[in-house]
């Protein structure tokens, strides 16, 4: 007897366990991996779920978006920054 390894949880898929073949491609699944995956795990498989939907965002969404107070860069409320510090003139410690 051939034991057969699910492509979705990767572990035994057999006789023992309720399985099932992909329609698509022939590829046995768990009957419970392949309904919660939403159909196969194989990678170009008709029966495998599509893609998710993509976020799109619209010219004037963008434009609105980038314009709104929220969208600007924060403000720092530590006040201004100090000024850089100048290696001339000090002395080290270590006589170099």
């Amino acid at each position: 007897m051939t034991t057969e390894v699910c492509p979705y949880c990767r572990t035994k898929a057999g006789a023992d366990d309720p399985s099932i073949a992909c329609e698509g491609c022939g590829t046995l699944h768990h009957a419970d991996c392949y309904a919660e995956n939403g159909g196969c795990t194989i990678f170009g498989c008709n029966k495998a779920p599509g893609d998710e939907p993509k976020v799109s965002v619209s010219t004037p969404e963008l434009v609105a978006a980038t314009a709104s107070p929220v969208a600007s860069a924060p403000q720092s409320h530590l006040g201004p920054a100090p000024p850089p510090s100048s290696r001339h003139g000090v002395a080290s410690g270590n006589g170099r």
